[in-house]
């Protein structure tokens, strides 16, 4: 007893004595002195040095990421594709007595070797070949050296033919004739035939 109570006097003048098992509070009784140990105080015989600890660094970040994309494509696709068509077409036969096509009225011959000096009996021969009549009032026929024939207000049935005489008329082929009767007017070493409309537009050209 002599020492728990030495020892409780060191305690309470020094504020520690032994281990934690020691600190505690002393019961009197009767005839004996018991210690009770406290319950809610601890001590810790050791003390943790000072330190500074850094953990989980600052990171920052976007999510999601931001991405740009701005490609530059240029795509230029000019095509170019002119076609012209450029068709007037004279109808024209060099040589030979074969008929030249011009819309529905045609040449068929030329009978340009007539009779006698100055050969009036030559003509052109006409033939309407559309299914439609022709007015010819206006139109001209004429050769190389200029002599020309004036349609009178005639109109060619589709199908009719009709002859131009250098110097005779023949009622039965419409009656026309140049009345040239000077010399002739179709050279027989070649000539050429131009029928044009009223406006003054070749239609025909004949060349033998």
């Amino acid at each position: 007893m002599g020492k728990l109570l030495w020892c409780s006097i060191l305690v309470m003048m020094m504020g520690a004595c032994a281990p934690s098992w020691a600190a505690g509070r002393f019961e009197r009784g009767e005839g004996n002195a018991t210690f009770a140990p406290a319950e809610s105080e601890t001590h810790s015989p050791f003390m943790a040095p000072s330190a500074t600890v850094r953990l989980n660094p600052t990171i920052t970040s976007t999510f999601p990421p931001t991405v740009t994309y701005s490609p530059t494509a240029r795509f230029t696709a000019t095509p170019s594709l002119t076609i012209t068509a450029s068709s007037s077409p004279t109808p024209r036969i060099a040589e030979g007595p074969s008929p030249t096509l011009a819309g529905s009225l045609i040449i068929t011959t030329i009978h340009y070797d007539g009779r006698g000096e100055k050969e009036p009996d030559e003509y052109v021969e006409l033939r309407n070949d559309s299914p439609m009549p022709i007015a010819l009032k206006g139109w001209t026929l004429e050769d190389k050296a200029k002599h020309r024939f004036t349609f009178p207000d005639f109109v060619i049935q589709p199908g009719q033919v009709c002859r131009v005489y250098t110097n005779e008329i023949h009622p039965e082929s419409c009656g026309f004739s140049f009345r040239f009767g000077r010399t002739a007017i179709w050279n027989n070493g070649g000539d050429c035939a131009y029928l044009r409309d009223a406006q003054g537009k070749l239609i025909v050209e004949y060349c033998y």
